[in-house]
C-alpha cells in the first residue's frame, strides 16, 4: 500500500480527507474549491450554524435496525445525501464527472450533474446507474440552454436543477493564486504562479494527461464551439446570464420532469418559486461562494419550511460534513441535503477518495440515527434538537410579489417573447 492510500484508510473525518487534498492538489486549485468570497463570512457561518444546534436524543431506545433511506421525486435513495454540482470537479481529478457519478451509484446516493462540468451530460449518464439530476446556469441565454435540456432528457435526466442565486462575487484566494491568469495560459503573466503547480508533479501530470485546459461540452454556443473559461468569464458579467422569474415560464415548457430552484435564502424567494412551477428548493448560499454576508443555509432552512409546507420539497446544501449535520438539518425541516466541497476533497485522491469520503459520512449517519434513539429517518422531528432562540421567527404572510407571479405580468410576458 503506497502512503497515500495509507493515509486515506486512516481517514475518519472531512477534516483528514481536506488535509490530503491540500497536500495533493496545489495551492490555486485547493483554495478554488476550498474558499469563499469576501471576508469569507458565510462560508464560515455556514459551519458555525451547524455548531449552534444541539441534539436531543431519546434515551433508552435503541432501534433493532436502522433505515436511513428516502424517496426523492420517485428515486430511492440509500441515504438522504446528494452530491453537489461542482464545475471544477475534473480540475480536480481526470475525468472526475464520471468518477463521481460512480462512485455515487455505488453509495446509493445522488449526483447532480453539473451544466458547466467538464463532461458532457451524455457520457456521464452512461456510466452510472443511480440517481442523477441534472443542474443548469442561464449562461448564453435560451438559444444555449434549450438544446442542453433536450440533451440531457433524451440521456434520462428526470430531475432539473436550476441555479438562481447572482454568484458575482469576488473570490480573493483566487486573485491572490492568479487563477484568472492561469486560465487564460498566459505563462508570462503566470510565470509567479508557476512554482505552485509544480510542487505538486502527479496533479500535473495528471491534468495534462487530459490535455489541460477543456471547453464545457454541455453549453454550445449557437456557432456550434462549446463555451470555454473565458466565454464563461465574459457572459458572467451579464445579467442576462442569470435567470428572472419569468423565465421559469419556458423553463417549465422546455423540461418535462420536475424542476428544482436552488439558491433561496427568503421565504418569499421560497413562495415565487413555489409559484412559478417548482416541485423543489434548495436552501443555498452557493457555499459562501457568492454573497458574503448573507445567513447560513441552516439558519434560513426553518423560514422556508413554515413558508413552502407541503407545496415543495425543500432541501438544504452548506456546511454539512458529519452524520449528525445531516440530521440537523433532517430534523428543522429538510427532506435531503447536498454537499459539495466534502466529495471534491476526497476526489483530489480519485476514487477511493470519493468513496471513503461517502462510507464516513453514512456510517457517522446511520451511528448518530441510533444514538438519537430512531430507527428511520422518518422519525425525525424539531424537537430532536435545540436551535437559538433568534432563529425561530414568526410565519410571515404571503408575500405580494409571490401573489403578483400567480398571473404573469404584461412585461413579463413580453420580455419573455423576446428571450
Amino acid at each position: 500500500m503506497t502512503r497515500w492510500g495509507w493515509a486515506l484508510r486512516r481517514a475518519s473525518s472531512v477534516d483528514d480527507l481536506r488535509a490530503l487534498a491540500r497536500r495533493r492538489l496545489p495551492q490555486v486549485v485547493f483554495d478554488s474549491i476550498d474558499g469563499g468570497a469576501g471576508d469569507e463570512t458565510t462560508l464560515r457561518a455556514n459551519r458555525s450554524a451547524f455548531e449552534a444546534v444541539m441534539l436531543r436524543p431519546r434515551q433508552a431506545n435503541p432501534p433493532a435496525s436502522i433505515d436511513t433511506s428516502i424517496e426523492l421525486f420517485g428515486d430511492r435513495l440509500l441515504s438522504p445525501i446528494l452530491l453537489a454540482p461542482c464545475g471544477s470537479t475534473r480540475v480536480v481529478y481526470p475525468d472526475g464527472e464520471r468518477v463521481v457519478a460512480r462512485e455515487a451509484a455505488r453509495a446509493g446516493v445522488g449526483y447532480v450533474v453539473p451544466h458547466l462540468g467538464g463532461t458532457a451530460s451524455e457520457d456521464v449518464a452512461a456510466v452510472s446507474d443511480g440517481v442523477l439530476w441534472y443542474q443548469v446556469y442561464k449562461y448564453g441565454g435560451r438559444d444555449v440552454l434549450e438544446p442542453a435540456l433536450k440533451r440531457a432528457w433524451d440521456a434520462g435526466f428526470r430531475v432539473l436543477v436550476v441555479t438562481i442565486d447572482n454568484t458575482r462575487a469576488l473570490l480573493e484566494r483566487d486573485v491572490r493564486n492568479g487563477l484568472d491568469v492561469l486560465l487564460d495560459h498566459d505563462w508570462i503573466e503566470g510565470a509567479p504562479y508557476l512554482p505552485q503547480m509544480l510542487a505538486r508533479p502527479g496533479w500535473v501530470l495528471r491534468f495534462l494527461s487530459e490535455g489541460g485546459r477543456r471547453a464545457v461540452p454541455n453549453a454550445r454556443l449557437p456557432d456550434g464551439r462549446s463555451m470555454n473559461a473565458s466565454d464563461i468569464a465574459t457572459l458572467g458579467k451579464q445579467s442576462t446570464s442569470y435567470f428572472n422569474w419569468d423565465d421559469f415560464g419556458w423553463l417549465r415548457e422546455a423540461w418535462p420532469g420536475s424542476i428544482v430552484v436552488k439558491g433561496v435564502l427568503t421565504a418569499a424567494d421560497a413562495e415565487l418559486a413555489v409559484t412559478c412551477g417548482a416541485q423543489g428548493i434548495i436552501v443555498s448560499n452557493h457555499g459562501g461562494r457568492g454573497l458574503d454576508g448573507v445567513a447560513p443555509s441552516l439558519r434560513a432552512l426553518p423560514e422556508i419550511v413554515d413558508a413552502v409546507g407541503d407545496a415543495a420539497v425543500v432541501m438544504l446544501d452548506g456546511g454539512v460534513r458529519r452524520g449528525t449535520d445531516v440530521l440537523k438539518a433532517l430534523a428543522l425541516g429538510a427532506r435531503a441535503v447536498l454537499i459539495g466541497r466534502p466529495y471534491l476533497y476526497g476526489l483530489a485522491s480519485g476514487p477511493a477518495g470519493v468513496a471513503r469520503l461517502l462510507t464516513l459520512l453514512q456510517e457517522d449517519l446511520t451511528r448518530s440515527l441510533a444514538g438519537l434513539g430512531c430507527a428511520s429517518l422518518d422519525e425525525l422531528g424539531s424537537d430532536f434538537v435545540q436551535s437559538p432562540a433568534e432563529w425561530r421567527m414568526p410565519r410571515q404572510p404571503k408575500s405580494d410579489s409571490a401573489v403578483r407571479l400567480a398571473e404573469p405580468s404584461p412585461e413579463g410576458l413580453q420580455r419573455r417573447a423576446r428571450i
